[in-house]
């Protein structure tokens, strides 16, 4: 391979831009205990026959699903009995035929879990069971509207039939760039979420750039108003905030043999990692992450390789052919810790680090903490793109060095303490600041002595390199590429030949 092949990976083009996002309406009349029992006594309503005030509401949504099914000309499709992908029905239904902006595609119900208001009959059924204004865990019919908006793209409102009528909106960020791109006329070519060809890629990264919270959520606000017909019955309507969101960089590799055979060679080399390493992408250092894992799953166009701790998540799989997508994902933004502007009690703006919130506004908090560590991860995937398995190496790190003012013996790649030497220094924890000898001791289990003289070793055969007035190491690209080797060879050709 060539010399640059790491700055060559670093220099192909990328796409920034959101992704899957999974957005919660709470009605801010009775969405809430304290607030269905406020609405209640403002509006005389008798707590124990709750279910006699929510069913006209009910037969109102059920009679605009039924509606908007006939607009779209297709049947309502019972979810308890087809199997498949809602999603990919709809995507042959707009294959099919030509979409209108606000008309709707196709509708779904289903019967599921929710959290909904007790439907008491009687005072005594109250006191046996609880107050009707505590949220429980019950089943409750639901519908899926597809749409396609002219500024969000297509959509899935998903709606609650019974109080406290909650609403969820499922978007993604591939199908806004898409429109902002139509609007400004850039030529491009897509494929379902993933843009295969942009001209102007710069331009395309800034527009993606301009998808912010208070954008959704304008947006998304207009569309409830007009759509939803429970204007009247809810006053203060919904407060929006985030179930899930997704931030995706495409890096556009060589659409040839060579670059596919590459590209899923170094997704393989991912599969031999710690978990441990790649979750302090997402973490802060002094919170380490509680149980990190990884896992994969095989695709029609190679391995989907995935870390993971509680509700975040990072993963790299190949979207297209050219296309290498490096995806941060998040369940519950309070789970995340950043640097954030927080106002005290006394009025006083300071900068610190705090947990995110679930508003709309904090999805720019998001994007950049999203986008270090796509960036993190894209750098540890050039250097797994550039390693060099060649013979001479190879033979070199493992034989005595000469012209030393002191030799020092071979590293063998398949002894133990050599080889959890290299994958300690091989560890992305240590890609930032480099690794002191501390660091290594704590990691391979070596005495002080020890691990001096590993180190010593390390430097003659120059697989590490010091910082000048520094205690910190970072390894060389030979370095690197002996770390990956130790892997390799133990898991993909010792490992599977010993089982043999």
């Amino acid at each position: 391979m060539p010399k640059d092949s790491r700055m060559a990976f670093m220099e192909l083009k990328t796409l920034e831009c959101l992704d899957r996002m999974v957005i919660t309406g709470t009605s801010q009349s009775f969405g809430y205990d304290k607030a269905m029992k406020s609405y209640c006594y403002s509006n005389r309503l008798d707590e124990n026959f709750l279910a006699d005030w929510a069913r006209p509401i009910t037969d109102r949504i059920r009679e605009w699903a039924e509606g908007a099914a006939c607009l779209s000309g297709e049947d309502m499709v019972d979810c308890n009995k087809y199997k498949g992908r809602k999603d990919d029905l709809v995507k042959k239904i707009i294959k099919l035929n030509a979409i209108e902006y606000g008309k709707p595609i196709l509708v779904f119900k289903s019967m599921e879990n929710c959290f909904s208001f007790y439907r008491s009959q009687s005072a005594k059924n109250a006191k046996l069971k609880g107050s009707p204004f505590r949220l429980r865990s019950s089943k409750c019919l639901h519908f899926y509207i597809y749409f396609t908006d002219e500024v969000l793209g297509l959509i899935c409102l998903r709606i609650q039939s019974y109080a406290p009528f909650a609403i969820q909106y499922i978007m993604n960020g591939h199908h806004i760039l898409e429109k902002l791109m139509l609007h400004k006329g850039l030529v491009f070519s897509k494929e379902d979420n993933c843009f295969t060809y942009i001209k102007d890629q710069e331009k395309a990264n800034g527009l993606s750039h301009s998808i912010t919270g208070p954008f959704i959520v304008d947006r998304l606000n207009v569309i409830s108003k007009e759509t939803i017909p429970l204007t009247d019955i809810m006053p203060l309507w919904y407060r929006f905030t985030v179930r899930q969101i997704e931030f995706s960089t495409d890096v556009y590799t060589p659409k040839t043999e060579d670059g596919i055979r590459k590209t899923q060679d170094t997704i393989l080399q991912l599969c031999f990692q710690q978990p441990d390493d790649f979750i302090t992408y997402l973490t802060d250092s002094k919170r380490p992450p509680k149980k990190p894992e990884f896992s994969y799953r095989n695709t029609h166009l190679g391995i989907c390789a995935k870390f993971h701790s509680g509700t975040t998540s990072i993963k790299v799989y190949h979207k297209r052919d050219e296309v290498l997508r490096i995806e941060t994902s998040c369940y519950n933004l309070r789970k995340l810790r950043v640097k954030r502007t927080m106002k005290s009690k006394s009025g006083e703006l300071k900068v610190a680090m705090a947990p995110m919130t679930r508003s709309l506004t904090d999805i720019g908090l998001f994007i950049e903490f999203s986008r270090n560590a796509n960036n993190r991860m894209r750098e540890r995937l050039a250097i797994m793109w550039s390693r060099s398995y060649s013979h001479s190496k190879l033979q070199s790190i493992s034989q005595r060095t000469k012209n030393q003012k002191v030799n020092s013996s071979g590293i063998n790649v398949f002894d133990p303490r050599d080889s959890s030497i290299l994958e300690a220094v091989g560890s992305p924890q240590f890609d930032l600041s480099g690794f002191k000898r501390s660091d290594l001791l704590k990691a391979t289990n070596l005495t002080p002595g020890q691990g001096t003289y590993a180190l010593r070793r390390l430097k003659a055969h120059k697989l590490i390199k010091k910082i000048n007035g520094t205690n910190h190491y970072f390894p060389t690209k030979t370095g690197r590429s002996a770390c990956i080797t130790v892997k390799t060879l133990q898991n993909l050709v010792a490992v599977p030949i010993m089982a043999d």
